[in-house]
Parts: structure tokens; C-alpha cells; sequence
């Protein structure tokens, strides 16, 4: 029997394994209304950390969570070692790397002269309690000024509407963030940017010339599809002759694959040769196909969503990925060749000598990933330096939101080149093809970004 890979994938997706959450952009004016506004500093590049001879004002105690000399912060990240039964997910330490990362900002002189105190709270993926009484711990407990890291759902809610606390990570949606009242950037793309883009990839690339085409999405999807991903194919002019919904069946792959075996009657009889899969719905979709002859080609928004596929111990009939291809940011190999990366790396394993921090070129599937643990404490630090940084001496909420918005285009750690404004607090603009290779059994890029 397969094991059920929703909440694997759920779990992933947060933990750095897969590309987005499938929902909405952060492209909105809500900014305007739902955030105040302060004259903006200047900053195009992450600001160097300076002394407190070289800021324009005396520091005082400006906001919660900022005195004269630190800044509290929150780190939020996925506690994968208690669902390591579930998932198989073995990311590294969470706690080391941010810490190291900070460590280095302290050691230089802080942020304008203010040392940055890290508070962290691990949350059990299970359920949402947990991750709402780490909110509650964070915000009311310890008063931080901001958190940063990982954060599931709609968790970002209750920082960045509820408790008036800034947030640096996550995934922005349209919906989330036109509620929120407190600064909110995230390194990563938000899901309605990043379908679009890989969207627009796949058409430049010529992926979708000629192919009578098929949308298959989850239904929580529905409003992307219909407000990005049916509009993008059309400016590109692709034609869509069929489009189709998986409802969630709560983990029962019977009923599942049920629904897939009716979508494929539908696309077949209507000739579908590619069916385009929009963000998570791979491993159902997929998993569908295996007991069909229907093979249509795989083109699909989510490359982490296939890899869990791919990956599953259950073992599973690759051959439905013949021909696929796959948009993407930039994933582990790409990462590894990022200077900045290995400066953090270098960083890490002088903290603890012990440690090796594994290539994923050569790790092997019984070693953790331990990589990803640092990418995603560097870049996210890293956003939050710039930002705290650009702020200046008078940090509060309506300074951060301003600065973060003033940074326009700069490169972040892993990630390449971002760019900010008052109409986009999400990062990631760069975009790969990662297409079937038989030899390889996986999805492989050529490392060049689009």
C-alpha cells in the first residue's frame, strides 16, 4: 500500500523541499491601506551592520523588542525530528545555523550598533496549536521586535495581523497579506508570481508549442488557476481545452485516484497530450496515472511536489514522468555553488568542527540534508539584516515596512537577485527548467536561470 504523501509534501514544502504553498501573490495595494508609512531610506544593496559612531540619531529603546543596544527577535522553523517517521526529512539544525548566522552580525557590531538576541521556538507540524502557541510564546511572552523562518499556513496571521509583529519569511499571499498591519517580506516568491513565471518559462521555452493542452490543479487552487494560470497561457497563446480539480480526500488515495481516473477519461477524449499541473497537485495527480495507460506529458509548476513523488519509499512507477519537465527557483545544487552559501557553510562547521555540511551532488539518500538548514538561515537573516539595517537608528514597524520597501533589487544568499518595492515584498526572481532524465531517474537542470 503507498503511504500517503500529503502531509509529506505539506511538511516539505515548508521545510524547504518543495517550491511554494499554491495559493496567492503578495501584488497588491493593500500595502498602501493595510501598512503605515514612513519616509523611505535609501538601500540598494543589504546594507553593511555599522557602529554606533557612524548612525544619524542617539539609539533609544524605539519599539517592542528594541532597546538601545539589541534587538529581540523570533526564530520560527519546523521541528522535523518529530515527524521524522512520517516524512524522512532530516533538514540539520535549525537553531545552530540561524544562531551562527546572527553570531557573525554581532561580532561585526550588530545592526547600527544594536546586537540582535535570537528567541526560538521549534514547531511540531501536527496540527496548528502549535505552531499558534509558538506565535503566542514569541510575541506576548517575549515581546520580540520580529520573527523570522519557517511558518505554516495561515500561522503568518497571527503575527502580522493579531500581535502587530513584523515577519521576515514565509509564503505571502494576496489574501494573507491585504490583512495584515505589520511589515511582512519574505525571500521567497509568493505562489501566484511564481506559477505565473514558470508559467511564462515553460511558453518561452517552446515546452507548450504545438501540445493540446490540460490544466490539472488541487480545488483549494481553483482561484489561482483562474486569476493566473489560465490568463498567463492565454497571453502566451496557448488554448486550454480541458480544465480539471482534485478535492481534497483527506489522505484516501482510493478516492483520489478515483477522481484522476474520471479527469484523464475527460482529457483523453478530448486529445490531451500535456496536462499542465499546477503547484501540489503532482503526487495525486501522478499517482493516478500509474494503474492508466493514458500518458499524457507532465509540465508541471512545483518540482518539489514531484520530488516527494519521486522519493517515496513506497516506491513508484516513474514512467509517467517520461518526457516531463519542471519549473523552479533555485534547489540544492544550485545552492551549493553560491559563494555566500559556502561562506555560511565555512561558518557553520567553524562553529562545530564535527559537522559536515553535505554536497548534494554526492549525499547519499541515508544522509540528512543538512544543507538546507543553512540556506534558509542565510538568506533569511540576510533579508533581515538589509531591511533593520536600511531602517536606521529610529527602528519600529513604520521604519522596517518602509526600508524593506526601498531596497529595490539586490542579490540574496542562494537565491540570486531579488527586488523589493511598495508593490512587491516577495523575493525570488529567477527561474529553472528541470526536465526527465531516464539515467538519472529525477528531474535535472541545466543551472541556468531564465
Amino acid at each position: 500500500m503507498r503511504r500517503s504523501l500529503t502531509t509529506m509534501c505539506a511538511i516539505a514544502l515548508v521545510a524547504g523541499a518543495c517550491t511554494s504553498s499554491g495559493d496567492d501573490e503578495a501584488q497588491t495595494a493593500a500595502s498602501t491601506t493595510a501598512q503605515a508609512r514612513a519616509s523611505t531610506t535609501t538601500a540598494t544593496a543589504p546594507a553593511a551592520t555599522s557602529d554606533p559612531s557612524t548612525t544619524m540619531a542617539p539609539l533609544t529603546a524605539s519599539f517592542r523588542g528594541v532597546t538601545a543596544d539589541s534587538i529581540r527577535v523570533g526564530v520560527s522553523y519546523v521541528d522535523l525530528e518529530a515527524v521524522y517517521d512520517i516524512v524522512g526529512l532530516d533538514h540539520g539544525d535549525y537553531q545552530l545555523s540561524f544562531q551562527v548566522v546572527i553570531d557573525r552580525i554581532n561580532d561585526q557590531g550588530g545592526i547600527n550598533g544594536r546586537r540582535v538576541e535570537a528567541v526560538y521556538e521549534s514547531i511540531d507540524p501536527i496540527g496548528t496549536d502549535p505552531a499558534t502557541e509558538a506565535c503566542i510564546r514569541l510575541t506576548e511572552d517575549e515581546e520580540v521586535f520580529a520573527v523570522m523562518g519557517q511558518f505554516l499556513d495561515e500561522t503568518p496571521l497571527c503575527y502580522v495581523e493579531t500581535h502587530d509583529t513584523a515577519l521576515v519569511g514565509g509564503d505571502i499571499t494576496s489574501e494573507l497579506f491585504g490583512r495584515a498591519t505589520a511589515p511582512w517580506f519574505t525571500s521567497n516568491a509568493s505562489p501566484d508570481r511564481l506559477n505565473a513565471d514558470i508559467l511564462q518559462a515553460f511558453i518561452e521555452a517552446g515546452e507548450l508549442d504545438g501540445a493540446t493542452v490540460g490544466v490539472v490543479a488541487n480545488a483549494i487552487d481553483e482561484g489561482l488557476v483562474e486569476s493566473v494560470v489560465l490568463p498567463t497561457l492565454s497571453a502566451g497563446g496557448v488554448e486550454v481545452v480541458e480544465v480539471a480539480y482534485i478535492e481534497d480526500t483527506g489522505g484516501d488515495e482510493s478516492a483520489s485516484d478515483a477522481q484522476v481516473a474520471v479527469i484523464t477519461e475527460r482529457f483523453d477524449s478530448r486529445g490531451v497530450d500535456t496536462a499542465v499541473v499546477i503547484d501540489a497537485a503532482s503526487v495525486a495527480f501522478l499517482g493516478g496515472l500509474e494503474d492508466l495507460t493514458y500518458r499524457p506529458r507532465i509540465v508541471a509548476t512545483n518540482l518539489g511536489n514531484i520530488r516527494v513523488y519521486i522519493r517515496d519509499d513506497a516506491g513508484r512507477d516513474l514512467s509517467v514522468l517520461a518526457g516531463a519537465v519542471a519549473g523552479s527557483q533555485a534547489e540544492q545544487l544550485i545552492w551549493w555553488d553560491d559563494p555566500a552559501i559556502q561562506d555560511c557553510i565555512d561558518l557553520i562547521e567553524a562553529a562545530d568542527p564535527e559537522l559536515e555540511i553535505l554536497d548534494p551532488a554526492t549525499r547519499t539518500d541515508d544522509q540528512p540534508e543538512n544543507l538546507v538548514s543553512i540556506f534558509t538561515a542565510c538568506h533569511t537573516v540576510a533579508l533581515f539584516e538589509a531591511i533593520a539595517t536600511a531602517a536606521g537608528p529610529d527602528l519600529t514597524n513604520e521604519t522596517f515596512v518602509a526600508a524593506g520597501e526601498s531596497l529595490d533589487t539586490f542579490d540574496l544568499p542562494g537565491i540570486g537577485e531579488v527586488r523589493f518595492g511598495p508593490d512587491k515584498h516577495d523575493g525570488a526572481e529567477s527561474i529553472y527548467l528541470y526536465r526527465w532524465d531516464d539515467a538519472a531517474q529525477d528531474l535535472i537542470s541545466d543551472g541556468v536561470p531564465l
